[in-house]
């Protein structure tokens, strides 16, 4: 889990990261799933491919309609019949069936900063008693400032994710 369309400000050192947990990792036992798009998070595809890992992709519906495109790296993808790119379905704390299918497949989660629903993904894989590992990363400025302002949202002055801040509740 990570950031995905926003990207990564310092990819370089995450993809660092990425390479040394996934070396601890046994091959024959291991798939890696990431949400199937090639964007932020989506580029460590390409890291377990040259490392020899089965990879999968689990994606909302809504990559259907997105503008980005999916990993040249990716084994399968999965799509799940989901309005919402996971996290929680609205005014609950249902998760939404994106969110759902990881953790349904996952004995571990791992993340390297991230949004919203990373952050709930986490949480939910904390309280199912999975092995969750997160490092912080800061998402790419320029892409957060443009979403931002493409969204109304105000300007940013942290760029760590509401994962990160999630984090620190539980450490």
């Amino acid at each position: 889990f990570g950031f995905s369309k926003l990207g990564y400000e310092n990819w370089d050192s995450v993809a660092v990261e990425i390479r040394e947990e996934l070396s601890k990792l046994d091959l024959r036992s291991t798939v890696v799933s990431i949400g199937a798009t090639e964007d932020g998070i989506g580029a460590a595809y390409q890291i377990a491919k040259e490392m020899g890992f089965e990879t999968i992709g689990i994606v909302s519906t809504q990559a259907l309609s997105y503008s980005g495109k999916f990993s040249d790296y990716v084994d399968r993808i999965y799509i799940v019949n989901d309005n919402l790119w996971g996290g929680f379905v609205p005014g609950t704390t249902k998760p939404a069936e994106t969110t759902r299918a990881f953790l349904e497949t996952s004995d571990v989660i791992s993340a390297h900063g991230g949004g919203r629903n990373t952050a709930i993904t986490l949480d939910l894989a904390v309280k199912q008693g999975k092995q969750v590992y997160f490092s912080p990363a800061e998402m790419n400025h320029v892409k957060s400032i443009e979403e931002s302002t493409r969204r109304k949202i105000g300007s940013l002055s942290d760029y760590s994710g509401e994962a990160e801040k999630f984090w620190k509740t539980i450490s």
